[in-house]
């Protein structure tokens, strides 16, 4: 009785995308990009890119090009946290500001809008510059910046050094639970994920955690590498290595 409440106080607007939507020719039936950029959505889109474009700051920026210097593993535990986190204010602003971003509304960023983004704050990276740090954010999606990937970048490192966030990537990481990560542990964790990695990046990403080179990640070494590298906030003067 209620939902039938609800199709009648629709708008127009909204009865006729819904009709789009439940369309039963495949071929005549819209997309959710096309869905998100029907017009009943208007108000919604203008409020949420009126939020994001506030959190487009100069120091975004230069999140987005350092992050090249991050190591693999690193990169893949932020992205974990920024997944497991998704409602902390910090994702949550910076998820607006990617919708700001993505002119287009079709989910990822491209080079086109990533150059729009540095001209309108008064900067002029080359082309290759910006190719570059395209490809530093290519964790799963080659030649566009996915809505994670962006977060993954730009999110600030109070965000992931708590002892909390860290204390929850480090068991994620260590599938068998054993108090340290192991090749298999990596190896699984990105499976469940449904992504294969190869036996020599695996090897590599150890390498950039064991510091008592055992072959494997204790949680001491975890925490360590993670703090150690990034006790402050991401800042151009960051000479950081980290998907």
């Amino acid at each position: 009785m209620k939902a039938s409440q609800n199709l009648i106080n629709l708008s127009a607007d909204g009865k006729k995308l819904l009709a789009c939507l439940l369309n039963t020719d495949p071929n005549k039936r819209v997309s959710a990009s096309e869905a998100l950029r029907h017009q009943w959505f208007d108000d919604l889109n203008i409020e949420i890119k009126s939020r994001g474009k506030q959190y487009i700051t100069p120091q975004l920026l230069d999140r987005l090009r350092n992050f090249k210097t991050e190591s693999h593993l690193s990169k893949e535990v932020i992205r974990l946290l920024v997944m497991v986190y998704e409602d902390e204010p910090q994702v949550s602003h910076l998820k607006d500001a990617f919708f700001y971003l993505d002119i287009l509304d079709n989910g990822v960023i491209n080079r086109e809008e990533l150059l729009k983004l540095y001209s309108d704050l008064g900067q002029t990276p080359s082309e290759v510059e910006i190719d570059e740090i395209i490809g530093s954010l290519e964790l799963r999606t080659a030649g566009v910046i996915t809505y994670t990937e962006f977060v993954t970048a730009t999110v600030d490192s109070s965000f992931y050094c708590s002892d909390k966030c860290l204390e929850e990537a480090f068991v994620r990481f260590d599938i068998d639970q054993d108090g340290s990560i192991c090749e298999k542990d990596i190896t699984d964790c990105f499976a469940r994920f449904g992504v294969q990695i190869t036996h020599d990046e695996v090897l590599k990403m150890i390498k950039e955690f064991d510091l008592n080179k055992n072959g494997k990640i204790s949680k001491a070494e975890f925490f360590k590498i993670m703090k150690g590298n990034f006790d402050t906030p991401r800042s151009p003067s960051s000479n950081r290595a980290f998907n």
